[in-house]
């Protein structure tokens, strides 16, 4: 299937909150501006694991950092630091996926360093699906912006 790709002038801007933080801006200004594509009525982030480009779909609901296919999982330089729990229930929690660290993720102009990647729990056909439909191979969520302040805004 072929993606809608429809041009969007939508940005984030994320600005710095705190000096504490194991991110660093490789400008001098706080504010840095971070397109998004539009693809199918999702909005993709370009980002850069380790020096590698990839597209990640900006989930504002997903709290992790970085949520991975294994397609992108395997292309990366990586070290296994755990795994992740899945809740079936109130009560009962199940092995969940593989969380790695990654030594530098890239979204614009802003570095973070020592970042945990979680391998996606979907199963493989709606992974097949969302990488066609999207072009995307997981997701990017609000957790890694945990220290700055989030603005999403258009123009």
């Amino acid at each position: 299937m072929n993606s809608l790709r429809i041009p969007a002038r939508i940005l984030i801007c994320i600005t710095l909150l705190s000096a504490c933080t194991d991110s660093t801006l490789s400008t001098d200004t706080a504010k840095v501006t971070v397109p998004i594509e539009i693809v199918n009525n999702r909005p993709l982030v370009d980002v850069w694991i380790n020096g590698k480009p990839v597209s990640l779909l900006f989930d504002l609901g997903n709290s992790d950092n970085l949520l991975l296919f294994p397609a992108a999982l395997d292309e990366l330089e990586k070290v296994h630091v755990g795994r992740s729990e899945v809740y079936k229930t109130v009560h009962e929690v199940s092995d969940g996926k593989p969380i790695y660290r990654v030594d530098l993720v890239e979204v614009g102009d802003m570095h973070f360093r020592s970042v945990n990647v979680v391998e996606d729990f979907h199963d493989a056909e709606y992974q097949a699906d969302f990488i066609a439909n999207f072009d995307s191979y997981g997701t990017v969520g609000t957790g890694l912006f945990q220290d700055h302040k989030l603005i999403i805004d258009y123009q």
